[in-house]
């Protein structure tokens, strides 16, 4: 995820099917119904009681799944309060109180929201208690068929700050993170559902699919230094489509529908420089190789800025986002503005330079150069002009985060309020969005047999046909369930040992 960005990307919580849900709340308690009762009465503690008491609780205590549901209540009314738009036939006074009043509940609900994560606390709570309370779901309504979990909302670009940088809710995430649903009590009765459990986690599934994306990659550089049909060195021709471009086919589409999002359009741009040139493929010369090259430049320099699949995952969240958060802060905030500034003084002076000193021949003299390098190397012109641009951003962006991270962190330490956690060493902000990254990235990939890319291609042929029919037919999803755990457990599972056993020594 793009960690310099002040509001990171917002994910939508729509229906989940049955086999990726996470922990299943009370299906007969909706959210909608209790934020309707509560947005008619005053912010005051006696709105946690009336959201915690039902016919179920009264005279008992409470279970961690009516703690979830009340926050998960307290917080969908909150982000309608945060997300409030004032009315447009309003004056500016009446924008300005509006606003004023909406900030006002908002300020309120967080202040219930800690109050209730407190009262949760007071007593001795397990692991799976506490991930009960984060991620159980609960229906916003009896229709929709939109679900909601308390998980949901610390990873927007306005979370709850207060719960979102406690200490328990930091651990809670990266245990999550982790150990998936694994616990040292309370596990599955059947050997298989342990086995799930132990190495079916959130990073081992982004492993597979971080392997994926290098392999993509790979499949895709192979392609612009190695285009098909062209003559080889060994005066030999290569075949149009082979192995090569067939697996670039498979990875591109399954990166491409593997939680779709903005970051998802680069995958489509490939797709299309690959199948519009059809019955060929795209060529030095042509359009579509242009745009491979172009999307191959922008994936690599952007690798460790892409929501969902990126390499920082694999260590530590409180190690990696921070300082990733504050490498790029520094570069958006430092090195863009700077550029804007002067770029036009460059661009003026580069001409009248150019026009006093008539120096077309450096030019010529550089495009020689490049040009007598083709009875060396085989790539196309456009591959080494473009890889040397990538060689040169890759080299300014290392020796500014080496200036970034050992003479600006100081002044930047310095400057930021204290704090005792780690995650705030680079600024408080810089922490909270990092959280707020760690949180997102937990959630999608907390779904149980979840099927990272490219497997996730398998289950859209297989499974996802069979779900359809069975709603369509208003029969029992059972059948479709099985086969989606089934289908997981003979090809997904294997590798999720493989990388079990990678990130145990990894650490």
């Amino acid at each position: 995820m793009a960690l310099h960005e002040r509001t990171p990307l917002l994910q939508s919580n729509g229906a989940r099917s049955p086999t990726t849900s996470g922990e299943q709340g009370d299906p007969t308690r909706l959210i909608a119904d209790a934020v309707s009762r509560i947005s008619s009465v005053s912010l005051d503690p006696e709105v946690i009681q009336d959201i915690l008491t039902t016919e179920s609780t009264l005279g008992q205590g409470y279970s961690p799944t009516d703690y979830g549901y009340a926050l998960t209540v307290l917080l969908s009314y909150r982000e309608q309060k945060v997300k409030q738009q004032t009315a447009p036939e309003l004056d500016l006074y009446g924008q300005w109180t509006q606003e004023q009043a909406a900030h006002k509940d908002a300020e309120a609900l967080d202040k219930l929201v800690g109050t209730l994560w407190g009262q949760f606390l007071l007593h001795y709570r397990t692991d799976k208690e506490v991930d009960t309370v984060l991620w159980s779901q609960f229906s916003q309504d009896a229709t929709s068929g939109v679900v909601l979990q308390v998980a949901d909302f610390l990873a927007t670009p306005n979370p709850p700050i207060s719960l979102l940088t406690h200490p328990l809710t930091e651990a809670a995430i990266q245990r999550r993170w982790k150990s998936g649903r694994h616990y040292a009590v309370n596990q599955p009765s059947t050997l298989l559902q342990r086995i799930d459990t132990l190495v079916g986690t959130p990073r081992n599934v982004h492993f597979i699919a971080l392997i994926s994306k290098f392999t993509y990659l790979a499949l895709l550089a192979h392609y612009v230094i190695y285009p098909p049909g062209r003559v080889s060195t060994d005066g030999s021709l290569t075949e149009f489509i082979g192995p090569y471009e067939e697996a670039l086919f498979i990875f591109t589409l399954s990166l491409g529908l593997f939680l779709p999002s903005p970051s998802s359009l680069p995958y489509v741009g490939v797709l299309a420089a690959l199948v519009l040139p059809s019955p060929g493929l795209a060529q030095p010369g042509d359009g579509f190789f242009d745009v491979l090259l172009i999307v191959l430049a922008f994936q690599i320099l952007t690798l460790h800025t892409t929501p969902y699949i990126n390499p920082l995952f694999i260590k530590p969240f409180p190690a990696s986002l921070p300082l990733a958060g504050f490498v790029q802060q520094s570069i958006s905030d430092g090195v863009a503005p700077t550029l804007l500034y002067f770029l036009p003084l460059l661009i003026v002076s580069t001409l009248l330079l150019s026009s006093s000193l008539d120096d077309y021949h450096y030019f010529d003299w550089f495009r020689q150069t490049l040009t007598s390098l083709t009875s060396v190397i085989p790539a196309p012109m456009e591959t080494r002009n473009m890889f040397l641009i990538i060689a040169l951003a890759v080299l300014f962006g290392v020796f500014f985060s080496i200036f970034a991270t050992t003479v600006a962190a100081s002044s930047i330490k310095a400057s930021s309020p204290a704090s005792r956690s780690y995650w705030d060493r680079f600024g408080v902000g810089i922490g909270e969005r990092s959280r707020v990254v760690a949180a997102c990235a937990c959630d999608k990939y907390g779904a149980p047999y979840l099927f990272p890319p490219p497997f996730n291609l398998l289950s859209a042929i297989l499974v996802r046909p069979v779900e359809f029919g069975a709603k369509r037919l208003g029969r029992s999803l059972e059948f479709a369930e099985k086969l989606h755990i089934w289908l997981w457990r003979l090809t997904v599972l294997p590798f999720l040992f493989v990388a079990f056993v990678i990130l145990k020594v990894i650490g």
